[in-house]
């Protein structure tokens, strides 16, 4: 059995109310700490690139959008929405587009800046 030591941390009302509120509808996640154990781990491998996970700060508006067109049946959920956005601005052609100005921009002004393809076409098949 892992061993762990005991931290205490101080949280607002406002935000226990939430994560009291968060667990009463979500009951796997069994208890404060183990939410709270989740999350920083979730956290950390974020911040230290372990994870698959990306968090963008998007306008209110976006997501507004993104969840109507979940809930009208277009997407499956906000995950997929973003995924298939990604994968469509990141198409062959967008991608082929954005090297061609990238080297135009360098001829223009001396300087280069090299595309690996390979991370791209790498994440396309998965």
């Amino acid at each position: 059995m892992e061993t762990s030591d005991r931290i205490t941390i101080r949280l607002e009302r406002e935000i226990l109310s939430r994560m009291d509120a968060f667990l009463a509808g979500s009951p796997r996640f069994g208890s404060r700490s183990h939410l709270c154990r989740i999350a920083v781990r979730q956290f950390l491998e974020s911040v230290e690139g372990l994870s698959n996970r990306v968090t963008v700060e998007v306008p209110r508006a976006y997501i507004d959008f993104m969840d109507a067109l979940v809930s009208n049946g277009y997407f499956l959920s906000r995950e997929e929405a973003i995924q298939r956005i990604i994968k469509e601005g990141l198409s062959e052609e967008r991608v082929k587009d954005m090297i061609q100005h990238q080297e135009t921009m360098g001829k223009a002004s001396g300087k280069m800046f090299p595309v690996e393809l390979e991370r791209r076409d790498s994440a396309k098949k998965a």
